[in-house]
């Protein structure tokens, strides 16, 4: 089965002393950078399903320069009687020089890395002036 993924970009990720996730500044659409060229704090929150097991990853956050703003590696155990694992990023600094994607890649085992998130990103138009 091939696992699904679910990726939340937001500013910051806590968690409570019961165990939740609390994401800061959810990212429901697109980035709009108030200043540019900039750099930024982002976090990203992965949810993968459909997996059990001893499994390796490895995760990289690109900025849409190309600049890898993070890359880990890591191993991790899927408990068969859960539905699903979050994996938690934080603190990544995102360059912003120009308008793009964000892309999460994420390589599992010996498969092929995959884009399993992008965030757009979109420089905002500045008035003439009068």
């Amino acid at each position: 089965m091939k696992p699904k993924y679910t990726v939340v970009f937001c500013d910051d990720i806590r968690q409570e002393t019961s165990g939740k996730n609390i994401l800061i500044g959810v990212y429901s659409g697109d980035l709009l950078p108030a200043v540019v060229p900039g750099s930024f704090p982002l976090s990203v929150y992965i949810k993968v399903q459909g997996l059990s097991g001893h499994h390796r990853f490895r995760m990289k956050l690109t900025s849409p320069n190309g600049h890898i703003a993070m890359e880990i590696e890591d191993e991790v155990e899927f408990v068969p009687e859960s539905d699903s694992l979050p994996l938690s990023f934080q603190n990544a600094v995102i360059q912003v020089e120009s308008a793009g994607k964000i892309t999460v890649e994420f390589t599992l085992d010996d498969n092929d890395p995959e884009i399993i998130g992008e965030l757009a990103v979109h420089i905002p138009q500045t008035s003439p002036a009068a």
